[in-house]
């Protein structure tokens, strides 16, 4: 199966953008998955078509829609970097997209929990878990691939 570099991209940089979530919303002790993105200033629950990872930083030039409070950078680069990475793991494994998946996956995570605890001084739990699976995962498939 063949993947394209725009669509792993955008992959990539839709799990940084959640990735933005549980950043944000950890540390204050607020669920990942309910109640759905709202600025902090004017409470305006984002739009779907204001939420894309990127494009939406971009179009609305880093800045609420509503009340123009300034969107940190941090949410475009993270995002950005997440694209990248998932490119970095179809570069490197481009004949084996299971892989590249696995690669751009847990250097996704890590980065996540890295910024985590530079910036907090914890991680959650379930990002843990979900890398160190990962990172189980590929090397039982490395170990049992033959040379």
């Amino acid at each position: 199966m063949y993947y394209t570099p725009w669509a792993l991209f955008l992959w990539g940089a839709c799990w940084a953008s959640f990735f933005n979530v549980v950043l944000y919303r950890y540390p204050i002790g607020r669920s990942v998955v309910r109640p759905g993105s709202a600025c902090p200033r004017c409470k305006n629950v984002i739009k779907f078509y204001d939420n894309i990872p990127i494009l939406s930083w971009l179009i609305l030039r880093g800045k609420c829609r509503n009340c123009s409070l300034a969107i940190p950078i941090r949410y475009l680069l993270v995002e950005a970097a997440g694209g990248c990475l998932w490119l970095i793991g179809w570069f490197v494994y481009p004949q084996n997209p299971l892989r590249g998946f696995w690669l751009g996956s847990t250097l996704g995570l890590a980065v996540a929990l890295l910024t985590c605890l530079v910036r907090f001084k914890r991680a959650p739990w379930y990002l843990w878990l979900v890398n160190i699976f990962l990172w189980a995962v590929g090397l039982v498939k490395i170990l049992l691939t033959k040379p």
